[in-house]
């Protein structure tokens, strides 16, 4: 699944990343764990901040440096992110690493992911060592790279597959630390939000599924739909429409949960004049058909490893 973002995520995840609530966590589990910790925006990639910093896999910083970093490590790193859009993720690479990513989530979406691993769940045999080496040189390695590779990678760290989901566990509740604290961040924020995108926006919200115009918005606060525009954008990070289409979106998410509901219902009950438009603006914003994503949350929805 992929996901949307706006640069008012961006900037959240650039506080929480510079925060010293964010640093003494990271700094302590680092070195309490010897796993990397780094904090992602959705959409960015944060592929060469996963192979630097402490704790780096000196393996997956050999094999990624240079100008061309290894394609199946940026397949397995976009695959990771796709696919831990609502909840924690773990997935092993082609050389048999495990790598995670647990959502940081505001308000109902994915805005943000921390990301570790790069470990090894057992001591590689001497087979595994030869099979790594042999794709290698498949891909393009010389021998003389390949040998030196394959001598990293048989020094990786390791951490046994039971102590590595427990260290999950645990960045998940640091998660859902983080979205507090970005809620707090956004209160702070709303609180020096202009007039006109305060009442704006409640008017938005009490109508939210009903048909909603720019310009019925901009005269029921008394300005021009172009002033209403500027400082919207400006306050929110979101266009109008964008605004609308989110937030109906999110009732809409809550709304596909109630296995006996019709999604044409939801489609309408939440304000869209059609299924088709529905379809569209749920793709967009989330990645995926609302079919498949009630179907996806339906299952079990805890933390699982998936090679």
């Amino acid at each position: 699944m992929t996901a949307h973002t706006t640069d008012t995520d961006i900037a959240l995840i650039e506080k929480l990343r510079s925060s010293s609530f964010f640093k003494v966590y990271q700094e302590g589990f680092q070195a309490a764990t010897g796993l990397p910790l780094v904090l992602v925006a959705v959409g960015e990639s944060g592929f060469s901040v996963c192979h630097q910093g402490p704790n780096h896999n000196r393996f997956c910083e050999a094999l990624n440096s240079g100008y061309h970093p290894c394609a199946q490590c940026k397949m397995s790193q976009k695959c990771l992110m796709q696919e831990a859009g609502e909840r924690t993720r773990t997935q092993k690479c082609f050389a048999g690493m495990n790598e995670s990513a647990i959502p940081v989530r505001l308000g109902g979406h994915t805005v943000g992911h921390l990301k570790t691993g790069q470990v090894l769940s057992h001591k590689p045999t001497t087979e595994e060592c030869v099979t790594l080496s042999e794709n290698l040189k498949a891909n393009g390695c010389s021998p003389a790279t390949a040998r030196e590779l394959t001598e990293l990678y048989a020094g990786s760290p390791v951490i046994d597959e039971r102590s590595y989901a427990g260290m999950m566990t645990i960045l998940s509740a640091f998660s859902l630390q983080l979205s507090a604290f970005m809620n707090r961040i956004v209160l702070e924020a709303r609180s020096s939000e202009p007039e006109t995108v305060r009442k704006a926006k409640a008017f938005i919200m009490d109508r939210i599924d009903e048909k909603l115009t720019l310009e019925a918005v901009a005269e029921e606060v008394s300005v021009s739909t172009f002033y209403l525009c500027k400082v919207f954008k400006q306050a929110t990070g979101m266009t109008f429409t964008e605004f609308v289409n989110r937030q109906r979106i999110e009732m809409a998410k809550g709304e596909l949960l109630k296995a006996n509901r019709r999604i044409t219902e939801i489609a309408y009950d939440v304000g869209y004049q059609s299924l088709s438009q529905f379809n569209r603006s749920f793709l967009k914003f989330v990645g995926e058909s609302p079919t498949l994503y009630r179907r996806r949350m339906s299952k079990n929805s805890a933390p699982r490893l998936v090679a």
